[in-house]
């Protein structure tokens, strides 16, 4: 796209804006909203609170370097920064259990039900480095890692060869009571949700250089 920086920042804002507006609700963004902007369910997924309070640390970053202005939020009326902060100790607070199993949101799931989609190593040091308050996200790191570490998803080693499957226990075994999906229809297999898996792995390697995620 041939946009100036400008534009960039003017159509961030308005998805942004657009989010709060619509979806915000109190502590996240509901997950699921219907055309015609009715919010359908208002429980959180933690993939996109995220993909969202990262997008938020980059925007402020553009602001502190001088390419945006600020902007805040329509509804909190927090800066980017401080809508990240908020985000981050949510995510820690609601969507980790134990202070190292990423749930899947803040109604549901845990050691009994993790997606590895959700797993994003990288973020969790930027939001360590960013947060005012101290969380131990190196537990949850390392959890991620230990998790897709013991997954055989279709009775493969699937972390020497890349895989993981949608859903899973923290332990690596088949989880209950989780959308199904893959042939089996138990989760278990590396299907449409996992596809995103070697993408939110491979930015630890590519910007930490953690060889964790290198061999996998």
């Amino acid at each position: 796209l041939n946009w100036s920086v400008e534009q960039f920042r003017e159509y961030f804002n308005k998805i942004y804006d657009a989010a709060e507006n619509l979806m915000w609700n109190g502590n996240f963004y509901s997950w699921i909203v219907g055309r015609d902007g009715t919010v359908i369910d208002t429980n959180a997924a933690t993939d996109a609170d995220q993909d969202i309070t990262i997008a938020l640390i980059f925007a402020d970053r553009l602001v502190r370097n001088g390419y945006w202005t600020g902007h805040n939020s329509p509804v909190t009326g927090q800066s980017y920064a401080q809508k990240a902060r908020t985000l981050i100790n949510n995510i820690y607070s609601l969507e980790v259990e134990s202070g190292r199993y990423l749930k899947p949101g803040d109604a549901w799931g845990g050691q009994s039900a993790i997606s590895p989609s959700y797993f994003a190593p990288a973020y969790y040091r930027i939001f360590d480095e960013f947060e005012d308050t101290h969380h131990d996200w190196t537990s949850v790191i390392d959890q991620c890692y230990t998790t897709l570490q013991a997954v055989q998803p279709g009775g493969s080693d699937g972390y020497n060869y890349g895989l993981s499957p949608d859903w899973c226990t923290a332990a690596g075994g088949i989880a209950s009571g989780v959308p199904a999906s893959g042939p089996n229809g138990n989760g278990y297999d590396m299907w449409y949700d996992a596809i995103r898996t070697p993408w939110r792995i491979g930015l630890d390697y590519i910007w930490f250089g953690e060889t964790r995620a290198q061999t996998y």
